[in-house]
């Protein structure tokens, strides 16, 4: 059997990392997929470098911004240099929710290679591209790998006719391996990341939220770390917004390491990011999620809803010693595993 592992974006390096460690340890025939959608070396290179792993083996080297372009030019390298077609795998593993894992998962589709999704069956409700992403990669693919209990309760409301798994989700796998690594610090500060376009792009929305982080800041007398993504430095310097950043002990984006670490020190983090929630809830740190809906709705944290000082007030009320890892019903054995076992023995 022949694998394809496709590892878009920073998070899909994470969560396809106990695959490809596992696919490492059975010494099975796997190789790695990248289109290279986040082309930061930070924000992807240095997380194969920090977790050991082999580089991907093909690269499309996608670099186009806009959203149409970009669905567009990955399809079109796959077809065009025979990326997948000359490998043929047997199966692709795709994770999450971006623009590259669906058009790589529609375009082995159409080549009628097996599609596996990593992380399948979670939704937002929402009227957002990821969740256009999701749904879409869910109807499509062969194998789907449910991450909670709460989402597999969700394979009755959509109708669906594949292969549904509950495993759990395979971050926690990654960071079992690096939780060694952590150590305390005794400086208080908010933890924060902002990067999706629904918020950076508008620049009412933008303003908005670092004013109200700011006051925060002024109210909690706690610094606030910022992660600075590349998208919102850019959408900064456009909207004349730099003087914001003074506020900010700012910090452009960081290696995995030290993004986990910065969660794991923090009082708590504010973010916009699906995969920052998971790491909060695996690490038990409370978060406050900066968009109006959220797919993870179940985990101990709270909306902002245009209200940051109100949402801190909810977050207080949470106690600490009650939040529990809910992505890993398999008693935390390996996930990637399971998954691995699951793929060889069905397909």
């Amino acid at each position: 059997m022949k694998i394809c592992i496709a590892v878009c974006t920073r998070p899909n390096v994470i969560k396809q990392y106990g695959l490809i460690k596992e696919c490492i340890a059975q010494w099975l025939e796997y190789y790695i997929l990248s289109t290279w959608q986040h082309y930061d070396n930070n924000m992807f290179g240095w997380f194969f470098k920090e977790l050991w792993i082999p580089r991907e083996h093909l690269n499309l080297d996608v670099r186009a911004s806009n959203r149409i372009e970009r669905l567009s030019e990955i399809a079109t390298k796959l077809r065009t240099a025979r990326q997948i077609d000359m490998y043929r795998p047997d199966i692709v593993i795709v994770q999450g929710d971006t623009d590259s894992d669906f058009v790589v998962a529609m375009v082995a589709k159409m080549m009628w290679i097996k599609v596996a999704h990593n992380e399948a069956w979670i939704r937002s409700n929402s009227d957002i591209p990821e969740e256009y992403n999701r749904r879409m990669i869910d109807q499509i693919s062969d194998y789907l790998f449910v991450p909670t209990k709460k989402d597999f309760e969700r394979i009755s409301i959509e109708w669906i006719k594949w292969e549904v798994y509950l495993t759990g989700n395979t971050v926690c796998d990654c960071i079992k391996d690096q939780i060694r690594q952590y150590y305390n610090w005794n400086v208080k500060y908010i933890f924060m990341t902002l990067h999706r376009d629904t918020n950076v792009d508008n620049e009412v929305l933008l303003k908005d939220i670092l004013e109200q982080t700011i006051q925060l800041k002024k109210d909690t007398w706690l610094p606030i770390i910022l992660s600075l993504h590349p998208r919102t430095e850019k959408m900064i310097d456009k909207f004349w917004y730099r003087k914001f950043l003074d506020e900010f002990i700012v910090n452009r984006p960081m290696t995995y390491f030290d993004t986990v670490r910065h969660i794991n020190w923090a009082e708590f983090i504010i973010t916009d990011s699906g995969w920052v929630q998971e790491e909060c809830c695996i690490m038990k740190k409370k978060c406050i999620i900066v968009r109006d809906s959220t797919e993870r709705p179940y985990m101990w944290s709270v909306l902002w809803e245009n209200n940051l000082m109100k949402s801190k007030e909810q977050l207080d009320v949470i106690n600490e010693d009650h939040i529990i890892n809910i992505f890993n019903p398999m008693k935390y054995k390996s996930i990637s595993k399971e998954i691995l076992s699951i793929i060889t023995t069905e397909c």
